[in-house]
């Protein structure tokens, strides 16, 4: 008998296990459906970026949707039930967006700080939009995974960053350091 269980065991560990479930296989999206992505972001007009910036956006993004989603992830976006949507939204949110955060950010910044009257003119302003695009830079992230955690409806991942509690404590103490280093 003991024969029989190490001859079985050595067999099974020597074949394919066949009758074990594979993950499933993920098809990667084309170029093509990227550069569709990419149109879409560019003719969706954002007035919190400039031009310049919103094409680096896009096209950062773009490269991030080539490398994380899939065709299922777009089957289920387009056709999904339940939170399979939504799942992938959130992959979207986390996966594809954090690395390009910083570069609207520093126009959202830049052109908010340029418009308050108690800012102390561009140097300062660029100080700010420089600070925060580097702590976007390292944080996007994390960010995003929080405020989902918190609010698993969140769409716009620029507004839910800027309205966050963590956000706006980074924000005070950059304007400190950028007015206490002019």
């Amino acid at each position: 008998m003991k024969y029989f269980i190490l001859l079985l065991t050595f067999t099974l560990m020597l074949t394919p296990l066949s009758w074990a479930q594979t993950p499933p296989v993920e098809t990667p999206v084309t170029k093509e459906q990227a550069q569709i992505f990419y149109e879409a972001c560019q003719q969706n007009r954002d007035e919190r970026m400039t031009k310049e910036t919103q094409d680096i956006f896009c096209q950062c993004s773009s490269m991030g949707y080539k490398e994380h989603m899939t065709q299922e992830d777009l089957e289920q976006l387009a056709h999904g039930k339940g939170d399979a949507p939504r799942y992938v939204l959130n992959k979207i949110l986390i996966e594809i967006y954090p690395p390009c955060m910083e570069f609207p950010i520093r126009d959202l910044v830049f052109q908010k700080c340029i418009q308050n009257e108690f800012q102390v003119g561009e140097k300062i302003c660029s100080c700010m939009a420089s600070k925060m695009a580097s702590y976007m830079s390292e944080r996007a992230q994390g960010e995003l995974q929080e405020i989902l955690k918190n609010d698993p409806t969140a769409y716009d991942p620029l507004d839910s960053i800027t309205t966050s509690e963590s956000y706006r404590q980074k924000e005070k103490r950059v304007v400190l350091e950028c007015i206490q280093a002019r």
